[in-house]
């Protein structure tokens, strides 16, 4: 039975960018930016706590934010409340989806692999400087002081804490750093809407991916009213949250006793050769069986069947007596598939950019992008405008310009791949730990190009590089993808995504310093021995291994697996076009070997075989009779889960975190 999700690929007509009227719905509204404001900075406090200062969960770390879906839950309910009494007071459609994209937005700017990362490298070199590895003076001389926290009476206020943030020299040793780095950021997400702009079109409307993501936010947002009186839904919310709940009362009640879900296979497997599989969770969450359920067949079997393939690749070396794959949780392979992806995929719109430059361009007048976000012209322009003044930012950190150009430039080429990934199929994460463009470039050509003054300025990107699993670019395209959906003007939301990303940026910087200020940054327990910080200290760590190898050459058994993984990347895709029922897609083998989908294998193979038999049995009748239900695992974890997760945050009591 074909997959519901399937669709051709259909190419873009040589004329160019296709014509159609643009929607007149407004959604974009004054009161939904008030709302987006208010729920942001609630949703700034909330990250802050449980991600920073508990870290009892790290659900940004997933493509779709539980939190904005805890809210926009929330509000759907007291808006049938308002439609009831006061209909004239109550939110449209078009407005709740809106409020979706501006908080997905803000949500990605405060992410597990974006500010919170950033936060930590402000104030790390200043205060570890000489009491962790060789890295200490040599690093500080070249760091530019516009850029970090450097006043030591200002550091330790914010390591020990009883102290306030509002004092003037606090704000004042913050405030240099962060306005530079946020007009930094700002010009960064700007960069990404011009390029999103242009492959808006060819990406939804001419090879019309499927969103899977899109589907659950729709539902929710635009279709409640028969979402909300389903008897499925509701059977499933109950269940996943009600799960969630019993195990909650477990942690507090030690008479409860609680539903395990999570174990370790790896004892298992002690002995030699199986030892080299090391950790291996299996773990079942009904979100992500729900999320599961909407992912296209081929990649959601793809994904639990190449962790299978990355594990089995560690066993067979180990046998063979063969070095062990390189890369933090396997990366390099990874890292050279998503690669190679990004290039293909952004290869694949070259006609249709090229149509598109000629008629913003040359041919005005030819074509109608009055449906898009930004006319042509305008994306264009400002796509050249924000990459010219990112590299000017490098080059005043210390980057050569060729150094800043390349590092860009394979940036944006992670980005695309990020951007296609969810796009087309869904996945529930798209982790790339440790494993972007300063790690690419280093590892490639060796230390030796690099003076260590860019070694110095490549450290400090290292919280957008990080991972890219809370990348604003995918979030856009959703967002404009939704919107077109509900019926919505697209160009209204230009100015509102990078206002609330600037509101965002300040709410987070507001929550985190007041909180660590009054706590002390070295009180967390999260990772005993690092604390908080060691997301800026693996950076360091790392730079002092640079520095320590000044000169050396490229990695060849590095280059073998980067090589390896862009060459497997471009043979899955040939194979699946030559051959239609070829069942592995490139995409899965480029997420499979990572940290996030370790946790999640188990309960994506769950999702594929009920969804497999539901179609085979069933046929799409029965899977379009089914979603109601999956919808309601997604919704029922998401809510009851972040409810107590909120509550948790609130009141300092630790009781239960749904992820990991």
């Amino acid at each position: 039975m074909t997959d519901p999700h399937f669709q051709p690929d259909i190419q873009a007509p040589k004329s160019g960018p296709e014509q159609r009227p643009a929607p007149q719905r407004p959604g974009m509204t004054w009161r939904v930016a008030g709302l987006a404001c208010l729920l942001s900075a609630l949703n700034a406090y909330w990250i802050v706590k449980t991600e920073v200062v508990w870290a009892f969960i790290h659900a940004t770390v997933l493509s779709i934010f539980f939190n904005v879906l805890f809210c926009l839950f929330i509000v759907v309910l007291l808006n049938r409340l308002l439609t009831r009494f006061l209909p004239r007071q109550a939110l449209q459609p078009g407005e709740m989806v809106a409020l979706y994209v501006l908080l997905c937005a803000s949500t990605a700017v405060f992410g597990h692999d974006f500010l919170q990362v950033l936060a930590n490298l402000l104030v790390y070199p200043y205060w570890k400087a000489g009491s962790e590895g060789n890295w200490g003076q040599p690093v500080t001389q070249r760091l530019p002081r516009w850029l970090v926290v450097t006043d030591k009476s200002v550091l330790e206020g914010f390591w020990l804490g009883s102290s306030s943030a509002y004092s003037p020299e606090v704000l004042k040793a913050w405030a240099v750093p962060l306005l530079a780095w946020m007009g930094f950021m700002l010009v960064l997400i700007w960069t990404m809407l011009c390029a999103v702009s242009l492959l808006r079109r060819r990406w939804t409307e001419h090879e019309r991916l499927s969103f899977p993501l899109v589907q659950i936010p729709l539902e929710l947002l635009v279709h409640h009213d028969r979402l909300l009186k389903s008897r499925m839904f509701w059977i499933a919310f109950v269940l996943a949250g009600g799960l969630d709940l019993w195990n909650a009362l477990a942690t507090v009640y030690p008479s409860f006793p609680s539903v395990r879900l999570k174990l370790d296979l790896a004892p298992l497997f002690a002995e030699r050769p199986w030892n080299a599989m090391g950790w291996t969770p299996l773990a079942l969450y009904p979100f992500a069986v729900g999320l599961a359920y909407f992912m296209p067949l081929d990649l959601a079997f793809s994904a639990w069947i190449f962790f299978w393939i990355w594990k089995a690749q560690t066993v067979i070396r180990s046998l063979m007596g063969m070095e062990a794959l390189t890369g933090a949780y396997l990366g390099d392979q990874s890292t050279g598939a998503w690669i190679g992806f990004g290039l293909l995929s952004l290869w694949g719109t070259r006609r249709y950019m090229a149509s598109a430059f000629r008629q913003a361009f040359f041919e005005r007048g030819s074509g109608d992008d009055s449906g898009e976000p930004m006319r042509y012209r305008t994306a264009f322009l400002g796509l050249a405008a924000g990459f010219i003044a990112l590299t000017v930012f490098g080059q005043l950190m210390g980057l050569s310009l060729w150094v800043s150009l390349a590092f860009f430039a394979l940036f944006f080429v992670f980005c695309a791949a990020a951007t296609r990934m969810r796009a087309e199929f869904g996945p529930i994460t798209h982790d790339l730990y440790f494993s972007g463009p300063e790690r690419v470039m280093t590892v490639l050509t060796g230390s030796g190009p690099y003076s260590p003054q860019n070694l110095v300025a490549l450290s400090q990107f290292h919280w957008f590089t990080r991972d890219f699993r809370s990348s604003p670019m995918p979030h856009q395209l959703e967002g404009f993808k939704l919107g077109r959906e509900a019926g919505l003007r697209l160009r209204p939301f230009i100015l509102p995504i990078m206002a609330i990303s600037a509101f965002a940026f300040v709410a987070w910087f507001w929550c985190y310093l007041h909180v660590m200020y009054e706590r002390g940054a070295i009180i967390r327990v999260a990772w005993p021995g690092s604390g908080w910080t060691s997301l800026a200290a693996e950076s360091y760590r790392r730079l002092d291994q640079w520095l320590g190898s000044a000169g050396k050459g490229p990695d060849f058994s590095v280059w073998q697996h980067f090589f390896g993984g862009l060459g497997a990347t471009a043979l899955l895709l040939w194979l699946r076009q030559r051959f239609l029922w070829f069942p592995f897609h490139p995409v899965g083998y480029a997420l499979a070997g990572s940290w996030t989908m370790s946790w999640l294998w188990f309960s994506i193979l769950t999702g594929w075989a009920v969804k497999s038999l539901l179609l085979r049995y069933g046929g799409v009748r029965a899977y379009r009779l089914a979603t109601h239900f999956f919808i309601g695992l997604v919704l029922g974890e998401f809510v009851l889960g972040g409810s107590l997760s909120l509550w948790n945050a609130l009141t300092d009591q630790i009781t239960f975190g749904f992820f990991p």
